[in-house]
């Protein structure tokens, strides 16, 4: 029998394919059924793995994809710390120069102070070598002989003096020269208030009241009510206003004096000075130890037992709670509840007490009569008396600072401290007539107003020993006793040789020439442009700049390494689902074709038990190039065929 004629076409081999087992016996059919199973079983198997290929493929790529927008996020990440860093690094920069700055005016402020010490120094020798002790005031015209009695300034340039006879004066330079405004009266004018530099108001004897909006161009007289004498006014703003007077008098405005209404004192004593700390807290002071406080903006008035019927002149609070009276015979009243009980403190003198001043709420001095000078330095429970060298009244103290003040009084008396009242100093006003009131622009410049239209002024005068001595340069102020001294320079000399008598004045001018340097080179180091930046130290931003650079490479690194890592685990893992696919498929295909080829040949005479040997996988060979199913069971038909030639 030729192989040929027992193998089947591809027609019959279809229907033999379609009719398992028909004619082949039981146990034929059933090996052929079973190979089928098997067959079908290792494809669903191996689309299994076909499918985890896929799989891992799409998990492969999406890990990547991942992987990428990571390493780009932390990129970014890492991108904005570093300008996190260059930013902080920058600001570092910055608060560095900002700190040498503030340095520098630190020390350009400690040797400005030593500077100022070592000119007061050298003036005050001067003064008292060459002027009799006396201090650089110099008198302004005031183009009056009417006693001013009181003075304002609302800058250093713009003031206001008011006085006897309707007498208002203006300046606009300092005092070189006053001008006198348009009143429209002849009353007494004792007190002055400005809101701004334009709004204001003044009042005086019969009840005057007057109020200008254009700086004093204009003064218009409001109606108070009265012809009782006003002694003190204020606003608490540009509207809201109080005037006390004589009578128990006490009007109050809430349209800028439009309208005053007399409010209701509950008595018919003198009433002198006020002091308000808002549109609705107040207090009055006047005669018979009278104490008024309000605290509805005067609406009602409430009598505070004050335990004396001498006569009130001032007040001052500190606060709304901590305050201070002071008035005739030594008397010194304090509280510290806002008025509802006054403490008697001792002030050691039965003399009239007429002003009083704190630079804090323990730290103040009173003036009066017979040059009294009290000072405290906790809130009054022990008053000092202080040397002041006269026996004057004294009418006005001001302090520029906690070191630096003057008072005046009768006599053309003017002192002056530079260390707290430790020691007061007398300056030369160049007139006896009596002073009554001060006011200081700054610790150097001034004014005094008193009897006889008399204004005094001083300045600073800007010394500067790289021009000239420090002598010739106090020599030309205006109006200076010395100035005739440097009308030629060879007369310099001459007063140098009277400089040399000066007690430690060579000492004290070389000491300032030193500080004068110190001070040009800390000036020029503060303000320098081209001045380099200062160095960043290395242990701060710097280190900050590189552990950010590390950072940043170290996780690059380590995304790369993850990638390469996660590709690699990746492709094994295909490559062994790819192995197991492909010996599914084959081993699916090989049990196809033992089916196909007994049907093919319907055993062709060989046994069983020799066929199911034949058949056997180990004879399959795996490796090999795989065939068609098709070629598989041809191949194998023809052993079959060729196996049972052999046994016929």
């Amino acid at each position: 029998m030729a192989i040929t004629a027992k193998l089947l076409t591809d027609t019959q081999l279809s229907e033999r394919l379609a009719k398992v087992g028909e004619g082949l016996p039981d146990a034929a059919a059933v090996m052929v059924v079973e190979w089928r199973s098997r067959a079908e079983a290792l494809r669903r198997h191996a689309k299994v793995f076909l499918g985890f290929i896929v799989l891992a493929l799409v998990a492969g790529i999406g890990f990547v994809w991942l992987a990428d927008v990571l390493v780009e996020k932390g990129i970014k990440a890492a991108g904005k710390a570093q300008n996190v860093v260059l930013k902080n690094r920058k600001i570092t920069e910055i608060e560095l120069l900002r700190r040498r700055k503030d340095d520098a005016l630190e020390q350009l402020e400690v040797a400005a102070t030593k500077l100022e010490e070592r000119r007061d120094k050298i003036i005050t020798a001067m003064e008292v070598a060459l002027h009799g002790g006396g201090s650089l005031w110099f008198p302004q015209d005031s183009g009056t002989k009417s006693n001013l009695w009181r003075i304002h300034f609302a800058d250093s340039r713009t003031g206001w003096v008011v006085g006897r006879n309707g007498t208002i004066l203006h300046t606009i330079d300092g005092g070189k020269t006053w001008t006198k405004q348009v009143s429209g009266t002849t009353l007494n004018l004792v007190r002055i208030h400005f809101a701004d530099s334009r709004t204001g108001w003044v009042v005086g004897y019969g009840g005057t009241i007057l109020h200008t909006t254009d700086g004093g161009e204009t003064w218009k007289k409001q109606v108070s009510g009265t012809t009782s004498h006003l002694w003190e006014i204020h606003f608490a703003d540009s509207r809201t206003g109080w005037a006390v007077g004589y009578g128990g008098t006490i009007l109050h405005t809430i349209d800028g004096g439009k309208t005053w209404t007399k409010q209701v004192s509950g008595t018919t004593l003198n009433l002198a000075r006020g002091h308000f700390a808002d549109s609705r807290t107040g207090w009055v002071i006047g005669y018979g130890g009278t104490i008024l406080h309000t605290t509805d903006g005067g609406e009602t008035w409430t009598k505070q037992v004050s335990s004396t019927t001498l006569r009130f002149v001032r007040i001052h609070f500190a606060d709304f709670r901590m305050g201070w009276v002071v008035g005739y015979g030594g008397t010194i009243l304090h509280t510290t509840d806002g008025g509802e009980i006054w403490t008697k403190q001792d002030s050691g003198t039965t003399l009239s007490l007429v002003r009083i001043h704190f630079a804090d709420s323990r730290t103040g001095w009173v003036v009066g009569h017979g040059g009294t000078i009290l000072h405290t330095t906790d809130g009054g429970e022990t008053w000092k008396k202080q040397v002041s060298g006269t026996t004057s009244h004294l009418w006005q103290i001001h302090f520029a600072d906690s070191r630096t003040g003057w008072v005046v009084g009768n006599g053309g008396t003017i002192l002056r401290t530079i260390d707290g009242g430790k020691t007061w100093t007398k300056q030369d006003s160049g007139t006896t007539l009596n002073l009554v009131r001060s006011h200081f622009a700054d610790s150097r410049t001034g004014w005094v107003v008193g009897e006889g239209g008399t204004i005094l002024a001083t300045r600073d005068y800007d010394l500067k020993l790289a021009d000239l001595t420090i002598y010739e340069q106090i020599a030309r102020a205006k109006n200076s006793p010395l100035a005739g001294l440097f009308t030629q320079r060879r007369q310099i000399a001459d007063l140098e040789a009277i400089a040399k008598s000066l007690v430690e004045n060579r000492e004290t001018q070389d000491s300032l020439k030193v500080d004068i340097k110190a001070f040009t080179r800390l000036g020029e180091a503060a303000v320098a442009p081209s001045q380099p930046p200062p160095r960043v130290p290395p242990d701060n931003t710097d280190r900050k700049s590189s552990a950010s650079d590390d950072t940043f490479g170290e996780f690059s690194m380590q995304s790369s390494v993850l990638r390469v890592t996660t590709i690699l685990l990746i492709a094994f893992l295909v490559q062994i689902l790819v192995s197991l696919y492909r010996y599914n498929t084959r081993l699916a295909s090989y049990y196809d074709a033992r089916a196909d080829a007994v049907l093919m040949t319907q055993f062709a005479g060989t046994e069983f038990d020799n066929l199911v040997e034949l058949l056997s996988p180990d004879r399959f060979d795996f490796g090999r190039q795989p065939r068609s199913p098709m070629g598989n069971a041809v191949e194998l038909a023809r052993e079959i065929l060729r196996t049972g030639r052999t046994r016929s």
